[in-house]
């Protein structure tokens, strides 16, 4: 009976340990999938080669590479609220496309754009709650003027 009591506790502690470890290897997938996220954002919006577009509500700018990739460069969004989610649209005509959920933050907020932005194609940003949403919620708090 004892030698069963402990390889049942060895059990647990191994199952214990290999859950642990999955979720630590996920914590580190997410954060390089952000740090990427992040470096692609920064080479756009430093690239000599980008377009800059100027809001046409909100405060910051567009960015877009040639290859079509795009960044939004925000200042003084803040935080979403609680709950809730900033979400990106790219916008052809009358039909919204999703392009991302981001939290927001203070001063400074650059966000990646899902997916290629085109000529005559306009960037918005909506709230949305948390998990994001299929349309968006009008109106918009930010957009941009048409690439």
């Amino acid at each position: 009976p004892a030698l069963g009591a402990v390889a049942a506790v060895a059990a647990v502690v191994a199952l214990a340990l290999g859950l642990w470890g999955s979720s630590l290897s996920s914590d580190l997938d997410e954060t390089r999938s952000a740090l990427e996220r992040e470096r692609t954002a920064a080479a756009i919006v430093a690239d000599r080669g980008s377009r800059t577009v100027d809001l046409a509500s909100g405060n910051g700018r567009l960015v877009v590479g040639a290859d079509g990739r795009a960044a939004l460069v925000l200042d003084d969004l803040g935080s979403a609220p609680n709950g809730h989610t900033y979400q990106a649209w790219i916008i052809e005509g009358d039909n919204p496309i999703p392009a991302g959920t981001f939290p927001g933050e203070e001063g400074l907020d650059i966000f990646l754009v899902d997916g290629d932005v085109a000529e005559g194609e306009i960037v918005a940003v909506t709230i949305e709650r948390a998990g994001g949403a299929e349309t968006p919620t009008l109106p918009p708090i930010v957009a941009s003027d048409p690439v």
